[in-house]
């Protein structure tokens, strides 16, 4: 997996887990 494709995936796992909110 490249660092691109685990920083997408990461942010859409926080984004959907926080439920869209941007974790500060």
């Amino acid at each position: 997996m490249s660092a691109a494709a685990a920083k997408t995936w990461y942010d859409e796992s926080c984004r959907r887990f926080y439920g869209g909110k941007n974790r500060v």
